[in-house]
């Protein structure tokens, strides 16, 4: 791997993005490099593409060849859905209103008895 990038990655651990197709430009000249000189890691590249493949021809369908970058390009802008222990729940207008009514009718209610 090339010093100075601008991450260091380990490159054992690359194996299966490469397998997959899914490693930037930079990256892919960088691992196949790896791969020349780590014959583990090309074994374990191999195997994984050749699993990858026969996983593919279990599909029943073909996407089209463009969805790949449109769906690559679009992941940027898409929120990882945060662990359920750090969901909030979102209201409805309708339930906000009822719940913002529901809450001054009680402070109203508390007013009155003072």
């Amino acid at each position: 791997m090339n010093p100075g990038r601008a991450r260091a990655i380990n490159p054992h651990l690359l194996t299966g993005a490469h397998a997959l197709g899914a490693l930037p430009d930079a990256e892919l000249a960088d691992f196949e490099e790896h791969l020349a000189e780590c014959p583990a890691c090309a074994d374990e590249a191999g195997e994984l593409s050749e699993t990858a493949a026969v996983l593919g021809n279990a599909v029943g369908h073909v996407y089209p060849i463009a969805l790949r970058p449109r769906v690559l390009g679009a992941v940027q802008w898409v929120r990882q859905v945060p662990p359920s222990s750090e969901r909030v729940t979102v209201l409805t207008r309708r339930q906000g209103l009822w719940r913002a009514g529901a809450l001054a009718a009680a402070a109203l209610r508390g007013r009155r008895r003072e």
